[in-house]
């Protein structure tokens, strides 16, 4: 009976209305997928970096299970929460090859900055947040001197490393001169 009561009231209403439409203008929609899977508005990113994340995307989709590594590096995330511009754009821009769905999206919001690395459900068997999380730590360093570059390259191999770590198939990166990632966080050499 209150309910009733509640949806009778014209005031109430209006500002539920009020709410409804706020909440729907302010509702983040992700820029459509740009080539490569690689947003850079202000080109933080150099060419060489966009080159090496897109021939590492080149050379994972030659292997049986193909990862997918994009990128979405802006400003600022003008009032969202990063994980929802993460979320919502990995949904968007369908992260990770057909009928595989391997992919991981990194989000970098350089003025806000804060980051995060948004893996499909697949992806997240093998990348735990817990790792997403120590790799994008290993890249603050570069980011607080401003080298996006170096940093979003980094995360790229670094994701790259620990997903195909224990598999029996090589990441990209098969130079011994670079040591892998996966190997920062588990105390290896």
């Amino acid at each position: 009976m209150k309910k009733d009561r509640l949806l009778k009231n014209p005031f109430l209403v209006r500002l539920l209305g009020l709410l409804m439409a706020f909440l729907f203008l302010s509702a983040f929609t992700a820029p459509e997928k740009p080539d490569y899977g690689i947003y850079d508005p202000n080109h933080y990113l150099t060419e060489e970096t966009i080159t090496q994340i897109r021939d590492l995307n080149e050379a994972n989709s030659q292997k049986a299970e193909k990862l997918q590594i994009g990128v979405y590096i802006v400003d600022s995330l003008e009032g969202e929460s990063i994980e929802t511009v993460a979320n919502e754009t990995a949904r968007a821009w369908k992260i990770g090859y057909s009928g595989d769905n391997f992919g991981s999206l990194i989000v970098v919001a350089v003025q806000d900055r804060k980051s995060r690395i948004e893996t499909s459900n697949n992806t997240a068997i093998r990348i735990t947040d817990y790792q997403t999380k120590q790799i994008l730590a290993a890249s603050r360093t570069d980011f607080k001197t401003g080298d996006y570059s170096k940093g979003i390259l980094a995360i790229a191999k670094g994701l790259d490393n620990q997903f195909y770590k224990g598999t029996g198939t090589l990441p990209s990166d098969e130079s011994s001169k670079i040591k892998r990632y996966s190997e920062n966080f588990s105390g290896k050499k």
